[in-house]
Parts: structure tokens; C-alpha cells; sequence
């Protein structure tokens, strides 16, 4: 699971349409293990969350699409993880594209 804290910055372009930055903070936590196996590894950290996004609006509702870069600190990674005769690399995924659908209450 992932906690954070950012502040968003919006550039009205028309009513419906708004392209919007943002940059904070983050607190970024896992628990990774073997499947049939007891080897297990957690992790967790603060570190730095920015990008960028567009924002559609349609009445009540809205689709945000972001996309998201996540620097975590050195604490909050987790590059192997070995059980008896097996080690497995794990990639560091730090970047992701969100895709959510609002709706306004009282709008």
C-alpha cells in the first residue's frame, strides 16, 4: 500500500477540459514471499511523488488520467529476495498511468 500527501496545480483550459501538475510526498510499503515457500521480505519508506495529468469534465462527472513517478528513499526498495536455492530479481516500479472516474456530489 501506498500513502500520500501532494498539492495540485490546474490550468483551466475550457470548462471541460483541465491539464493539472502535482508533487508531494509518500509513504510507499509492500510485504513480497515466495508462494509455498516461508521466505518473505517487507519494506517501506518515505520518498517523492510528482507528475502530470489531464482532467475531462462532463457534468457531475470526470475522468483524470495521470501519470505518476514515485522516488523512493533508499529504505523503501527491494532489489532481491533468496529462499534456499532461489533468488529472485525484483524490478523497481516507481512510474505508473492512473486512470480514475469522479463524480461531484451537489454539483
Amino acid at each position: 500500500w501506498n500513502l500520500t500527501y501532494v498539492g495540485q496545480a490546474f490550468m483551466p483550459v475550457a470548462s471541460w477540459f483541465n491539464p493539472y501538475v502535482f508533487a508531494g510526498v509518500g509513504y510507499m510499503n509492500a510485504k513480497v514471499s515466495l508462494a509455498k515457500s516461508s521466505v518473505s521480505d517487507q519494506f517501506g519508506g518515505f520518498g517523492v511523488v510528482y507528475g502530470a495529468g489531464l482532467l475531462f469534465n462532463f457534468n457531475q462527472f470526470g475522468v483524470r488520467v495521470s501519470y505518476t513517478v514515485q522516488n523512493e528513499s533508499n529504505s523503501a526498495h527491494l532489489d532481491s529476495m533468496s529462499g534456499g536455492h532461489v533468488t529472485i530479481k525484483m524490478p523497481q516500479v516507481k512510474d505508473y498511468i492512473s486512470l480514475d472516474v469522479l463524480y461531484r456530489f451537489g454539483a
